[in-house]
């Protein structure tokens, strides 16, 4: 609970003025009201346009005039709900009986620092809006120019945004409902909500609500996502052990591809061995083939020999025939030499024969030779070729192998039937891997939404908690702001008084005295008289002014209930502040005159005429 401020009015004064005149520094009047147009709007069929001054405007008329009608237009064209206007249940309410339609133009102005897209929508805002009988609501927004520029509702969303409009909040639009409801009730609950709607505090109180239920949420999503995980996890296992299981019979495959390699080498390696006698053989017959050419070489030279042999011999018998034809007297004798000569020719012929025939089986055994040692290469050659070719393809680098290809061949059967029987038990090696990259990725999605819940609870945590403070920090601040400028507002009248919230129960209780008697008793709102008790209303509407911000307020009927003096007072409160704030608006609705408010060029008077009782349309006058 917090009590007033002790100050006295005098510091309380000077408190308010100067802070008054900081908001007026730097203040800017983009966002103020120019004007408002209306057609076939609730019972009128054509109002306006009204113009706004940029300071204080008062709104008057007798009831009918169509003064309510001006203000209800404002909160739903811009964008305000149709129960926020006390007027109707729903939009389709507003359209003229008899007509289609209904149609609104308010226009904002668009200037200073904080003009909403300038280059744009230039000086001023103009927002069309049409309701149709079935309830549905258009917007066009428009340049100062008149040009299109959106018909979208987020534009004009932005819009208020940027100019801090806020139709709900009662500090900036006050309809006779609302007042009734939050001030004049004799609850003090009702008007600590008002307090906290009007400052915002509510908002940020739903948000912060809100704000610990999505916690809430997220930590129940947390707990479904456990269980979620232990359920996946379990079935990552299972996958996890199939795939496993794939990996050893990868390691089988790739044993099996290595003993197939070194199958392929063991088998050049044993025909090696083979062809090796074979070599063997060939170094033999090679050598064979060296002794033979010798026995060539050696028989050639005999042949020739005998040739020559027998040419020396074939010429001493020619010699020895000749001899005889001229000594045939020595007949005998030389025959006889004849005869020996004539068979050492023969045997000399028949050993020429005999080393030539011995010369020619020579060398058809040496041809015969030769042609079984080209045979030899070639079947080694071939067959080196042919098991080097075929292990190459298998593996290109040579192994040393030292296993025989009888064991290999042992070992790569017994394996091939144990891939084989694995295979068959497990299924299809694909869908194996599909299904456990599925549940590995399915786990790590909802681990990552686990482990991002838990950061946005911590997050929510944090922030929650500074919400928490910042609430009872701004809330502590603003109530003891209101309370000042409260104080300082009853004091113009002669009273003083005290707003206490009790911020725990949620209320809040004003108390007002005559400041003449130091030792009065504090009356409560509930005991003042009608219009006491509407000039205090007032004083707490200008304290929640004083601490929020926007750029134009209005008020629908703020005198209903208050005499003439009090009337006079509180207009003259209110004309007061108007002057520390010229870059604020100000709409006063209200059924008096007001002629006798002050000539100035900050205050502008709209008069709206008398319905006519034929049914035409009213028309304003402006001052």
């Amino acid at each position: 609970m917090e009590k007033e401020d002790a100050a006295g009015p005098s510091r309380r004064d000077a408190l308010c003025s100067h802070e008054m005149q900081s908001v007026c520094e730097v203040g800017t009047d983009a966002g103020i009201v120019e004007s408002i147009s209306l057609k076939n709007f609730m019972c009128h069929s054509l109002l306006g346009p009204f113009n706004f001054g940029s300071n204080v405007n008062f709104v008057v008329g007798n009831n009918g005039s169509g003064k309510s009608a001006v203000l209800t237009a404002l909160i739903v064209a811009l964008g305000g709900k149709a129960q926020a206007t006390s007027r109707g249940s729903s939009l389709r309410c507003f359209v003229k009986e008899g007509e289609s339609s209904a149609d609104v133009s308010v226009t904002l102005r668009n200037k200073g620092r904080y003009a909403y897209k300038p280059e744009v929508y230039g000086d001023s805002i103009i927002i069309d809006l049409r309701i149709t009988r079935e309830g549905n609501r258009s917007y066009k927004l428009r340049s100062k120019t008149g040009q299109l520029v959106s018909a979208k509702k987020e534009e004009l969303v932005s819009i208020l945004e940027r100019f801090h409009i806020q139709v709900n909040n009662p500090v900036s639009i006050l309809t006779q409902e609302m007042s009734k409801h939050f001030l004049h009730s004799k609850g003090e609950g009702d008007k600590y909500r008002f307090f906290m709607k009007a400052t915002q505090l509510e908002q940020m109180k739903e948000d912060y609500i809100h704000s610990k239920e999505t916690k809430h949420v997220a930590m129940a999503k947390v707990e479904q996502h456990a269980e979620v995980l232990k359920d996946l996890k379990r079935k990552v296992q299972e996958k996890e052990e199939r795939f496993n299981s794939l990996e050893s019979l990868d390691n089988m495959n790739a044993k099996l591809e290595e003993l197939q390699k070194q199958m392929a080498w063991a088998l050049v390696t044993e025909m090696e061995k083979e062809l090796l006698p074979l070599q063997e053989k060939l170094q033999s017959d090679k050598r064979c083939t060296e002794k033979y050419n010798e026995k060539v070489e050696e028989w050639k030279n005999k042949v020739v020999e005998a040739e020559n042999k027998y040419k020396q011999i074939h010429e001493q018998l020619e010699n020895i025939t000749l001899r005889v034809q001229e000594l045939l007297p020595q007949c005998a004798q030389l025959k006889a030499e004849a005869q020996r000569r004539n068979a050492r020719h023969k045997s000399s012929e028949v050993s020429v024969h005999r080393c030539k025939t011995n010369l020619r089986d020579l060398e058809k055994d040496k041809t015969q030779l030769s042609s079984r040692i080209n045979e030899l290469k070639l079947r080694l050659t071939n067959g080196q070729r042919t098991s080097v070719a075929k292990a190459i393809q298998i593996c290109s680098e040579r192994l040393t192998v030292d296993r025989t290809p009888r064991s290999l061949d042992t070992e790569i059967s017994r394996l091939s039937f144990k891939i084989t029987t694995q295979q068959d038990q497990q299924g299809d090696r694909l869908e194996i891997m599909r299904q456990y990259r599925e549940a590995v990725g399915k786990y790590k999605d909802v681990a990552q939404q686990v482990e991002t819940l838990n950061d946005s609870i911590k997050t929510l945590d944090s922030i929650n908690n500074d919400s928490l403070k910042l609430l009872a920090e701004l809330r502590r601040f603003l109530s003891y702001r209101c309370q000042c400028y409260f104080n300082s507002m009853l004091h113009q009248r002669g009273f003083t008084g005290s707003m206490k919230f009790d911020h725990k129960r949620e209320t809040l209780s004003i108390s007002v005295q005559q400041a003449s008697g130091a030792n009065a008793d504090m009356s409560d709102m509930r005991s003042l008289s009608g219009g006491e008790r509407s000039f205090s209303t007032v004083c707490f509407v200008l304290a929640l002014w004083a601490v929020t911000e926007a750029p134009f307020r209005c008020l629908d009927e703020f005198d209903v209930y208050m005499d003439m003096v009090n009337r006079k007072i509180a207009t003259g409160m209110m004309l007061k502040v108007a002057t520390t704030q010229r870059f604020r608006q100000f709409i006063f609705i209200t059924p008096q005159s007001m002629s006798s408010l002050p000539v100035s060029k900050y205050i502008n008077i709209l008069r709206l005429k008398d319905p006519a009782r034929g049914g035409n349309d009213e028309e304003e006058e402006q001052e």
